[in-house]
């Protein structure tokens, strides 16, 4: 019965995160996790999607401790569920890189930047929309250590991707576009620079 509680309150969360509703959301989310934690195993199903989805909204909500104390949480229980190498386990250690990026934890969100890396590549392909996105994800994570020497070619690699996908005309696509436009300015390689930076606002 716990577990059906649990459920619903996340699918009626999920319809108001399709929206992009994140504060309605939240506190139904928040619900589900109380009684998940006392009524259910740490592992149960139930318990992880509410976990999940619970990251994704304080994350998005600005509430970075909570949201990082969350998606650890949620990392444990997948990898005593899933093991260490699968898809999501990826997708929550992304979210955690992004969490210490944000809080200027470097060297902890390139360990984990690259584990989710090598992860997707092993379970989506090298040449997939994830690897694309951890790819200038990882890049954005040395810009912001002054790093551009390894961010460029970083950067090539996800739009090569992009386009071997034909995915050129989309946020994440501009996003690597602006990315690679800051590089080159750094370097005071102006003309490239305009270019890409043309790019992504075409």
């Amino acid at each position: 019965a716990y577990g059906l509680l649990c459920r619903t309150l996340n699918d009626l969360s999920e319809l108001y995160l399709d929206a992009n509703k994140l504060a309605q959301a939240q506190p139904l989310l928040d619900r589900a996790k109380l009684i998940g934690e006392e009524w259910l195993e740490s592992t149960d199903p139930e318990n992880i999607m509410v976990l999940k989805n619970l990251a994704f909204v304080t994350y998005r909500l600005g509430s970075f401790n909570q949201a990082k104390s969350i998606a650890e949480k949620l990392l444990a229980a997948q990898e005593n569920v899933y093991g260490s190498r699968h898809q999501e386990v990826g997708i929550s250690l992304e979210l955690l890189a992004v969490i210490n990026q944000s809080q200027r934890r470097f060297d902890k969100a390139e360990l984990q930047f690259k584990r989710a890396l090598s992860i997707m590549e092993s379970q989506t392909g090298a040449q997939s929309d994830a690897v694309a996105r951890l790819l200038r994800k990882l890049a954005s994570l040395h810009c912001d250590k002054h790093d551009h020497v390894i961010a460029k070619p970083l950067l090539k690699r996800a739009l090569a991707i992009r386009k071997s996908l034909r995915r050129s005309q989309d946020e994440e696509f501009a996003s690597a576009y602006m990315q690679l436009a800051e590089v080159y300015y750094v370097e005071s390689n102006y003309q490239p620079s305009e270019l890409y930076y043309k790019k992504a606002l075409s």
